[in-house]
C-alpha cells in the first residue's frame, strides 16, 4: 500500500475543502473573502485553504485578527499571524478592540464584540463572505453541550454551515474536517500556529465537553440536521402566510391558525418571533416556550418571555418589546451607526446640545405627542409597541420619533430602522458533506 506524502495529504485536503465550498455557491465574479484568523491552527489553515480556493476564481482573501488585549501577549500573537500569512502573500489586518474589558462571561462577551467588529469590517470593505474555522470537533462539542442543556433537535443539529446577516453571510466550511488534518496541513506548509491556553482551562464548558469526548464515546446524530431543515422549510412557509413583521419592531401572528398548529411548531413560531422582536442571539428554552404556548390555548392574558410581551388582541397574537425600568443599551459601531436595544439601527447627525438624549418613547412621550396632536394613534398597533420605539428627548420633552414622522428640532437629523440580528424566517440550516 502506497504511503501518502505530505504533499498528497495537502492535496487531498484542498480537494475536500473545494468540494465544501461548492455548498456555498453562488459567489460573485472575482469573490472577496474575509477570514477570521486568531493564530490558532484551525483559522490559519482555513486562511491558507481559502487562498488556494479563491485563486481559481480570480478572487482575493484577507485575514482579519481581532486583538481584544485580554492576554499580555495578544499583540505579539497578532503580529505572528501577519508574518505567517505574509509568506503566502495573503493580506492581513489587525483590528484592536478598545472598548471596556469584561470581568465576567469573558469568552461570551469577547466573541460578541469579535463578530460585531468583523461584520463592520466586511460592510465597510463590501465583503459579503466571512469564513470562520469551526471544525468537526467543535461541532461535536457544541452538540454535546446542547444535549446537556436539553436543547431539543434544533440545538442538537449543531452549527449551521451558513448564517445570514444583513450585510454579509458567515460560512463554516470546515465542519466536516478533523482538526488533526488541519495541523498536518500547516506542518506540510511549514506554518507555526499559536496554542490558546484557555483551551485547557476546564472552567469553560466547552473545555469540559472536550475532555468528556476524550474519555467517553458520543456520536452526532445526523438525522437532527435533516429534521431541522424540514422544520425550517415548514416554518418559512407558515410565516409567509400567517405573520407580519412591522418596521415598528413587533410581530403580528394569525391567532386562529396558530392554535391549530402542532405543539412543536407553536413553540418554534414563538421562538423565532421572540428572538426577532427581542433582538436575541439565542432562543428561549423549550420548556418556557411550551408553557407560553399552552397558556394561549386556554387563556387570553399576556405573557412575558425573552424580553418580550406576548399579548392577544382580537384574532391576533402580538409579540412586542417589553418595557423595563432600565433604558435600552446602545452600541456605536465602527461605521458610526448606533445599534439601539439590539434591534434598531440609528443614524444621527452630530449635535453640540448635551441635553439631547436617545431614549425609548415610553408612555410619557406617547402622551406628549398625542395630546399635542403631533401623532394620531392607530388602534391597530399595540400601544406597547409604540412605547418601545427609539426617540430623541431634549430635557423632558420628545423632539424626534423617526418611526412616527415626528421631528420638532430642525437641526437634528435622525433615521431609525428595525434591523434585528435574527430574521423571523430562518435563513436555512445548511450542512457541508
Amino acid at each position: 500500500m502506497a504511503v501518502k506524502t505530505k504533499s498528497d495529504l495537502s492535496c487531498s485536503l484542498e480537494i475536500k475543502f473545494s468540494k465544501n465550498m461548492e455548498s456555498f455557491f453562488p459567489f460573485e465574479k472575482n469573490p472577496k473573502i474575509c477570514v477570521a484568523v486568531s493564530g490558532g491552527a484551525d483559522s490559519l489553515a482555513l486562511t491558507l485553504l481559502t487562498n488556494y480556493w479563491v485563486k481559481k476564481f480570480n478572487g482575493s482573501v484577507i485575514g482579519v485578527t481581532i486583538d481584544h488585549s485580554l492576554r499580555d501577549n495578544s499583540a505579539d500573537e497578532a503580529q505572528h499571524v501577519s508574518k505567517e500569512l505574509e509568506k503566502f502573500d495573503i493580506n492581513h489586518q489587525i483590528i484592536k478592540y478598545d472598548g471596556p474589558k469584561p470581568k465576567t462571561r469573558i469568552q461570551e462577551i469577547a466573541r460578541k464584540y469579535r463578530y460585531q467588529l468583523l461584520g463592520d469590517f466586511c460592510k465597510k470593505k463590501n465583503i459579503y463572505h466571512l469564513l470562520v474555522g469551526h471544525h468537526s470537533l467543535d461541532q461535536k462539542e457544541t452538540c454535546l453541550m446542547r444535549s446537556w442543556r436539553d436543547s431539543g433537535f434544533i440545538g442538537l443539529a449543531g452549527m449551521s454551515a451558513i448564517r445570514e446577516f444583513n450585510s454579509h453571510r458567515l460560512l463554516r466550511p470546515l465542519l466536516n474536517i478533523d482538526p488533526k488534518e488541519l495541523k498536518k496541513y500547516l506542518s506540510d506548509k511549514q506554518v507555526v500556529w499559536v496554542e490558546d491556553i484557555s483551551n485547557k482551562n476546564n472552567f469553560y464548558l466547552r473545555v469540559r465537553a472536550r475532555e468528556h469526548l476524550v474519555k467517553n464515546s458520543w456520536n452526532l446524530n445526523r438525522n437532527f440536521a435533516k429534521k431541522r431543515i424540514e422544520l425550517e422549510k415548514k416554518l418559512s412557509e407558515w410565516f409567509s402566510v400567517n405573520t407580519e413583521v412591522s418596521s415598528f419592531g413587533y410581530v403580528k401572528i394569525n391567532f386562529k391558525e396558530f392554535l391549530i398548529c402542532e405543539n412543536y411548531l407553536k413553540e418554534q413560531i414563538l421562538s423565532r418571533s421572540i428572538s426577532t422582536v427581542g433582538g436575541l442571539e439565542y432562543s428561549p428554552s423549550l420548556s418556557s416556550l411550551n408553557l407560553v404556548s399552552k397558556h394561549f390555548a386556554n387563556f387570553s392574558t399576556s405573557k412575558s418571555l425573552g424580553g418580550c410581551l406576548i399579548l392577544k388582541k382580537l384574532n391576533c397574537l402580538f409579540v412586542v418589546r417589553e418595557i423595563r425600568n432600565s433604558d435600552p443599551k446602545k452600541i456605536i459601531s465602527n461605521s458610526g451607526v448606533i445599534i439601539w436595544d439590539r434591534r434598531f439601527n440609528i443614524k444621527m447627525s452630530k449635535t453640540d446640545e448635551k441635553q439631547v438624549k436617545l431614549h425609548r418613547l415610553g408612555r410619557k412621550g406617547f402622551d406628549q405627542l398625542t395630546n399635542a396632536g403631533y401623532y394620531i394613534y392607530n388602534s391597530n398597533i399595540p400601544k406597547l409597541a409604540l412605547f418601545s420605539l427609539p426617540a430623541l428627548w431634549k430635557r423632558d420633552k420628545v423632539v424626534s420619533v423617526p418611526h412616527l414622522g415626528v421631528k420638532l428640532e430642525g437641526n437634528i437629523e435622525v433615521t431609525a430602522s428595525f434591523s434585528p440580528p435574527q430574521s423571523l424566517s430562518p435563513s436555512g440550516f445548511a450542512v457541508v458533506n
